[in-house]
Formats: C-alpha cells, sequence, structure tokens
C-alpha cells in the first residue's frame, strides 16, 4: 500500500472530565459509553466499532436499540447511562440523568429567557442541584432532594425569597421535561408536595426594602466612572426609568418633535403582558443626552466601544513619552482579546461600574483593605489579595466593620428609580409618580415611592 493512501481512522475512546463519563464521537454525534476508564464502557466501545465497521463505517439509524452490557454499580453510587445520542422519551429502562436534564433545559432556558434578564437567575438555581445529583436518575429525583437542594441554599445565608424562587425554577425545569416527554409527570406531581419557606418558620434572612439613595454619594460617585456611565446615572434619576431600558437608548428610539421627547425602549419588563412603554425626557435629561446623539440613529446612545476608545485617547494625549520612541497609538492592542467592549451596556455590566467606582470614591481604611502580596520568585509580579485570602485575614471585628461601610456607601442603580419615584410622588402625587413608572397599578407604585417619616413627624408637630 502507497504511504500517500488515505488512512481511515477509528473515533477515538474520549473523556468528557466535567462528567467523568467515556464518550466516542460518530458523525458529529456524541455516544456516552459509561464510568471512564471502567471495563464495561470499554466493551461498550468496541461493541460500538464493531457495528460502526459492520454497517459500512456507520452507524443504524436507530443506535439506542443496540444492546450494550450494563456498568457495574458502585455501593451509593448513581447508575451511569451505556449510550445516549438525546434524551430518551422513555419512562423505563435507559431513564434520564439530572446532568443530563440540566443541560437540556439550559439550552432552552438560554434561547427563551435571555431576553428578560432571568437566565443567570436560572442558571444559578441549578448549579446546586447539578452539584448535589448529577448523575441520579431524574425519575428519582422526588421531594425528599428537593427539600435537601432547599436546605444547602439555607446553608449559604440566601434571602428567604430568593430561596423559593430558585426551588421555583427547578420545578419549572422538571414541567418542561415532562411537557417534553422526558420525565413522567408523577415526578412533577411528588415535587409540588414541597411547600415554600413561610416567613419565621425558617432561619433564613429577610429581604429589605429598596430604599432611595443619597444624592450626595451618587454624585461623588460617578466623578469616576466614564461619561456614558455618569450619563446613565443623571437619566435614570431625572427620568425613574429601569437601568435595562436606559443600557437601550437609541436615537432612533425617540421622538424629538416636541418639547418633551418620549423613548419607547425595544423591550421592557412589561412586554409579555402587552403592555407599551413611553418614557418622557424633559429639558435637564436632554441635556445630558444631547452629546451623545451621534449620526448614527440606530447606534446606542450609551456605548462601552465608545468609552474605551475615549479612554484609550486621554492616555495617548497624556503620554510623555517622544512620539518618535516607544510605541504607536494603536499597535499595543492584543490581536485576539479574551472580551472586547460591546455595543452597549448591560445592567450587570453597568451595576459592575457603579460598584468599582464605590470603591474607588469610598475607599476602605488601609487596615481593612486588600493588600499587595510579593510572591517568591524573580519573575513574579505583585499581586492583590483574593477575595478569600482578604476576607479569611480578617478578624470577626474588622469584617463588621467591613459590613458597616458597605452598608453606608454600597448603592445599586435600581435605587436611581426609587429615588425619582419618591421625589414625583412628593411634589406631584402618587397618580404622576405612577404615570412615570409605567405601573399598571397603584400598588406598585407605593412600593417605590416611599413615603417620608420626616412628613409624618412635621404633619404630627403641626396636629400637637
Amino acid at each position: 500500500m502507497s504511504r500517500f493512501a488515505p488512512r481511515i481512522r477509528l473515533p477515538k475512546y474520549r473523556h468528557h472530565k466535567a462528567k467523568d463519563l467515556a464518550l466516542v464521537t460518530f458523525d458529529g454525534r456524541d455516544y456516552y459509553l459509561g464510568k471512564y476508564g471502567s471495563p464495561e464502557s470499554r466493551a461498550a466501545y468496541d461493541q460500538l466499532i464493531g457495528h460502526w465497521v459492520a454497517h459500512g463505517r456507520c452507524l443504524p439509524p436507530d443506535p439506542q436499540s443496540l444492546v450494550l452490557p450494563a456498568p457495574v454499580v458502585q455501593p451509593g453510587a448513581a447508575a451511569l447511562t451505556t449510550v445516549r445520542t438525546a434524551p430518551s422519551p422513555a419512562f423505563g429502562g435507559e431513564a434520564l440523568s439530572v446532568g443530563e436534564f440540566v443541560l437540556a433545559y439550559l439550552k432552552y432556558a438560554k434561547a427563551r429567557y435571555a431576553r428578560h434578564g432571568r437566565f443567570y437567575s436560572i442558571r444559578a438555581a441549578f448549579r446546586i442541584l447539578l452539584k448535589l445529583f448529577r448523575d441520579l436518575p431524574l425519575v428519582d429525583f422526588g421531594p425528599k432532594r428537593l427539600m435537601e437542594v432547599r436546605q444547602t441554599l439555607v446553608g449559604r445565608d440566601l434571602i428567604r425569597r430568593e430561596i423559593n424562587r430558585r426551588v421555583q425554577w427547578i420545578r419549572k425545569g422538571i414541567a418542561w421535561a415532562v411537557q417534553e416527554e422526558l420525565c413522567p409527570g408523577e415526578v412533577l406531581y411528588r415535587l409540588n408536595a414541597v411547600e415554600i419557606l413561610r416567613r419565621d418558620e425558617a432561619q433564613t434572612r429577610e429581604s429589605q426594602p429598596v430604599m432611595p439613595v443619597d444624592e450626595a454619594i451618587v454624585f461623588k460617585t460617578i466623578e469616576h466612572v466614564a461619561p456614558e456611565v455618569a450619563a446613565m446615572v443623571r437619566v435614570q434619576l431625572l427620568t425613574g426609568a429601569r437601568s435595562g431600558e436606559v443600557c437601550l437608548m437609541k436615537g432612533a428610539s425617540i421622538d424629538m418633535s416636541k418639547d418633551v421627547w418620549l423613548f419607547k425602549p425595544e423591550k421592557h419588563k412589561t412586554q409579555s403582558r402587552g403592555q407599551s412603554r413611553v418614557i418622557p425626557i424633559g429639558k435637564r435629561a436632554q441635556e445630558v443626552i444631547g452629546p451623545f446623539l451621534t449620526g448614527d440613529p440606530n447606534a446606542y446612545l450609551f456605548s462601552p466601544s465608545n468609552a474605551e476608545t475615549r479612554r484609550r485617547q486621554k492616555l495617548h494625549e497624556a503620554r510623555v513619552t517622544p512620539g518618535n520612541q516607544g510605541n504607536n497609538l494603536g499597535t499595543n492592542k492584543r490581536k485576539n482579546p479574551d472580551r472586547v467592549p460591546g455595543a452597549k451596556y448591560t445592567s450587570l455590566a453597568y451595576g459592575r461600574a457603579i460598584r468599582r467606582a464605590i470603591q474607588k470614591a469610598f475607599a476602605l481604611p488601609p487596615h481593612l483593605a486588600k493588600r499587595l502580596l510579593t510572591p517568591s520568585g524573580r519573575k513574579k509580579a505583585p499581586r492583590l489579595e483574593t477575595r478569600e485570602e482578604w476576607w479569611s485575614r480578617l478578624t470577626k471585628e474588622q469584617r463588621q466593620e467591613v459590613q458597616t461601610w458597605w452598608k453606608t456607601y454600597h448603592w445599586h442603580p435600581h435605587q436611581l428609580r426609587h429615588s425619582a419615584a419618591t421625589a414625583i410622588r412628593e411634589q406631584f402625587g402618587l397618580d404622576s409618580a405612577q404615570a412615570l413608572l409605567g405601573h399598571a397599578n397603584l400598588s406598585a407604585t407605593q412600593v417605590y415611592a416611599s413615603l417620608q417619616t420626616a412628613k409624618a413627624i412635621e404633619v404630627m408637630r403641626q396636629v400637637g
């Protein structure tokens, strides 16, 4: 045979490290064989290779019909599936594992809920499920195991409302599996017997009401952010818009034909309920937005890409190295960076920018701040302590000081909406605050526009 003749390569026996399973790939499809390195998985691999060669280097249309040796289950361990191309609709025999169910559901949830911003909450709910019961058959996931998941969440010091929310997301995921005929409805029926945690029934923290933020702290904070982020903060204070709505601002979405502009966000929180959302923009907010209105009406007004370009330009202008020496402008960038600035801010990125600015504007005292570590080695650069190293170094009293500092200075963009609502309610009344916030009923507005205790005290002072 000529050494230039094409070689026929057998599909390899490979290791899926995350699941610790053996797998083999035929025609772009993965087939799981059992626990990696086990004799059973090797036997399953050999049998599949034999079928593949016998059928002219292709598998039969229904690989699930292949009879493979059953894996040996160690005491206390869950059975592993031998071969699986896709979640099986059969309720008996090879049951879908919790790990396979989670992967399938998260793929669905990312497409279904990403635009509503709920996917990250859903993913957090299923991480603990994946950690505890990855290899357990889904049909064996019952109320006791769901309560074990809930108790683990309680141990993580989450608030009661968040624990109930995550448990409910798990139940919704099981309902989706029943809808797709991936598990019997009996599984969902049994899980519905688990009641939610009620107030004072468990040792859990309660959520605190979101209060307006002190504007003096806000304005000192935005001295340490990019102009785009500072403008977003001012627009929220003046309009009461949600942070996600401000991130979506475009010139094409704003009607500028009258003295008060009207902004119609392309997506908003109550869109799925059939409600419309129009945000009026007054003169003060117009002055904030004006410098960001570019020639492209479809471009986002507040762009991280533009902020990064402006930051680099300022660094270049402050350069003291002669122009004929050192790097030229733009030549010291990474060719393939892991992350690049996007066209618009997300709510999460907006919140991170505010959090970092707070740490700069209101720095911790030196004895509480992270320290610079000098690792051993000639060419190793100094580094800051990690969060775990920093927190473990602090004493109990120092941790309490840090928590007090956090409660004093920390705020998030959603509080700006509460501040705007409270100011509008005090000056124009509850109905005006409801119209500005876009609420369908007054009860939701009352949550945002809190009554000021000082006003009530003044009333009683005059009443006597």
